[in-house]
């Protein structure tokens, strides 16, 4: 069994929208379902994730290499770079006994409580709180193992009566440095919204919006819709969101990026 972590690389929030957070879940999905293994926690944050894995048939790194690359080759193809997007390999400490176990359970489930994002690990949607709290209502956390351990009859009263009581959650690994205490407050600013940050680009260069997304090669525009690929990967924005802003194909954006 492994407590199983990695953090982006500094500037990066890999899993800032959504669709993110789900695509890297259903990666794991796939891969936990290949190898017959089990999860019984996880958290996914914006710049880093958590997860609470047991594995009986292969190495723990066979699960984790398959959802990892793929989240990076697609990440990367999306904002037109190169190289690493997780600081360093994948930290995946065992667990040992039935206390560890819950320790890092209970870390990983208060950890956007601790970012403060939330009040409530419950609150927080893409964790496994909400599988414990509901019955085990999603897919793709196993929950009787933690349940059995927090109560007799295996239901959730005795698991909510564990989450919610005044014991801090603390790091759970004495041989590890604590990196997960960075806020997600910390982090950058929120992006401008693509539409504004075209037409501010737009009457810049004297242009109107309609012009800039428009099919005209004149260097005038080329130059602009540039600055405009460049600025909006530079805040942030997926390269497909941009394609679509421009009304181009993303193999454009990306060619631009590239290029620059």
């Amino acid at each position: 069994m492994f407590h199983v972590m990695a953090r982006c690389v500094p500037g990066l929030r890999i899993f800032e929208r959504d669709c993110d957070k789900e695509r890297f879940l259903a990666e794991i999905a796939r891969s936990i379902r290949k190898h017959v293994a089990e999860l019984y926690a996880y958290c996914i944050m914006s710049n880093h994730f958590h997860l609470l894995l047991c594995t009986e048939t292969v190495a723990i790194g066979t699960i984790m290499q398959g959802p990892l690359a793929r989240v990076a080759q697609r990440w990367n193809w999306e904002h037109g770079r190169k190289g690493p997007i997780f600081d360093d390999r994948f930290k995946s400490p065992s667990v040992t006994d039935e206390r560890y176990f819950l320790n890092v359970a209970r870390y990983i489930e208060h950890n956007p409580v601790k970012a403060g994002m939330v009040q409530r690990p419950e609150d927080y949607r893409w964790s496994s709180a909400r599988a414990y709290l509901s019955e085990g209502c999603d897919l793709l956390t196993s929950t009787e193992r933690l349940l059995g351990y927090l109560s007799r009859s295996g239901n959730t009263a005795g698991y909510r009566a564990w989450l919610g009581s005044p014991e801090p959650a603390a790091w759970p690994h004495a041989d590890l440095p604590e990196w997960d205490g960075v806020s997600e407050r910390e982090l950058p600013p929120e992006p401008e919204d693509l539409p504004e940050l075209a037409q501010q680009i737009a009457t810049r260069h004297g242009l109107s919006l309609q012009e800039l997304v428009g099919r005209s090669k004149r260097p005038a525009l080329v130059s602009a819709r540039r600055e405009f690929i460049l600025d909006a990967s530079g805040q942030g924005h997926a390269g497909i969101d941009i394609a679509r802003m421009l009304e181009r194909s993303p193999a454009l954006v990306s060619r631009v990026l590239c290029a620059s």
